[in-house]
């Protein structure tokens, strides 16, 4: 599913930005090639941008790479299969919870946007840090509860890319922010898996999933932190 959106973003996304689109206002057909390119180069490959992708990227890594591993991980641990299922549950609900909760957070408590993302590293660093200690317990159970807030981190990154995207990028070229954003994310998803499928086979152990994850976050929190001000 993952390569069917990289291709589609790559191969569609871009006819549906402003620069192609019939309707758009006539300043743009009116800008010079030359100006445009420069201005394109100074917009998608100012070091800000570039170490803002960087950190999208390596954050859904984590994400993705803990997520799709985390069913194999609790059995290698002779937890259920009933609880496992039902932990994957209570994730996915509280993750649609917060896709619903995080914008009326917004509205009542302003806040700029691309703090959020640097905040949801921050805590999904803390929560698998517990869940990894808390698994080797004899109160695993404990673990369903960081696990259910781990959803936070993944909910932002996936959730807020266009809001980013207006920040980031200049009113004229919000969608093609926006595009890079999904490209980035679709890369995270396929890379993010087969990076900690191949620490698992160098390993032979699934201790190595969590660490792999939280490497992948302190990278991002340390992006993150370079490029917000």
């Amino acid at each position: 599913m993952a390569m069917l959106e990289l291709f589609a973003t790559c191969i569609i996304g871009p006819m549906f930005t402003t620069k192609y689109l019939p309707s758009a206002p006539s300043e743009y057909s009116h800008t010079s090639k030359t100006t445009t390119q420069n201005i394109n180069r100074k917009i998608y490959f100012s070091l800000p941008i570039i170490l803002w992708m960087l950190g999208i990227f390596t954050t859904i890594s984590a994400v993705n790479n803990f997520l799709l591993h985390l069913h194999s991980y609790l059995k290698y641990l002779d937890i259920s299969p009933a609880r496992a299922d039902l932990w994957f549950s209570l994730h996915g609900l509280f993750d649609a919870l917060s896709r619903l909760l995080i914008p009326l957070l917004i509205h009542l408590y302003p806040i700029n946007i691309m703090y959020l993302f640097l905040i949801c590293v921050f805590t999904g660093f803390i929560f698998l840090i517990i869940i990894f200690g808390l698994l080797y317990t004899s109160i695993n159970a404990l673990a369903v509860l960081p696990i259910i807030l781990f959803s936070f981190t993944s909910v932002v990154t996936a959730s807020l890319q266009y809001t980013v995207s207006t920040q980031l990028f200049e009113k004229d070229q919000i969608e093609h922010g926006y595009v890079y954003h999904v490209i980035i994310t679709s890369l995270g998803l396929i890379i993010g898996p087969v990076v900690g499928g191949l620490v698992i086979d160098i390993t032979g152990t699934y201790k190595s999933i969590i660490l792999t994850s939280i490497v992948f976050l302190f990278i991002s929190f340390t992006i993150y932190h370079l490029v917000l001000p």
